[in-house]
């Protein structure tokens, strides 16, 4: 199914549902919830829009590879170089039982990497995320059915680098 585009932004059939549902249901309860609490789906929406929206590169246009300049350093120092980091991160990705997130994230001045179940959030645990790797079952079924591993393998060579590294400058700030 071809994606619907909005205001020059793509949305998959999954999130546009999603969307009406959160409208129909959500929307006239938040008014019953403190403040604070009304503003929580709205921060999550734009941390996925932006952990998601521009770190894969689309097909063709130079996305894979591996990051150079002080994100390379950082995983070198933290990881002990691309080759663990990747293989740490491809594992926190495959191994997550049921839907989730496997993420590189800045915790503490540091970076980490861990997955989250659900659609949890970096942000919900005080860390800024870098990169996401999507591993719920809407992200590779069509093409891969029951074969995360290969989409995940698939997934390294779409991520946008220099996207990766201009988040990794603004959390170091």
């Amino acid at each position: 199914m071809e994606p619907i585009v909005l205001f020059g932004i793509q949305f998959t059939f999954c999130l546009v549902a999603y969307a009406v549902i959160a409208w129909w249901y959500v929307a006239p309860r938040l008014s019953r919830l403190p403040r604070e609490l009304a503003l929580v789906p709205l921060v999550w929406v734009h941390a996925f829009r932006m952990v998601g929206g521009t770190i894969l590169a689309p097909g063709g246009t130079g996305g894979g590879g591996e990051p150079s300049g002080p994100l390379a350093d950082a995983i070198k120092q933290r990881f002990g170089g691309f080759a663990p980091f990747n293989e740490q991160l491809s594992t926190a990705g495959t191994t997550r039982f049921g839907s989730g997130w496997a993420w590189l994230a800045v915790a503490g001045g540091k970076l980490e990497v861990f997955s989250t179940a659900n659609q949890d959030s970096p942000l919900m645990e005080g860390k800024i995320p870098l990169l996401g790797l999507d591993v719920w079952e809407h992200a590779y079924y069509l093409k891969y059915q029951n074969r995360r591993a290969d989409y995940v393998a698939a997934w390294w060579n779409l991520v946008n680098w220099p996207e990766v590294a201009k988040r990794y400058e603004a959390a170091r700030k």
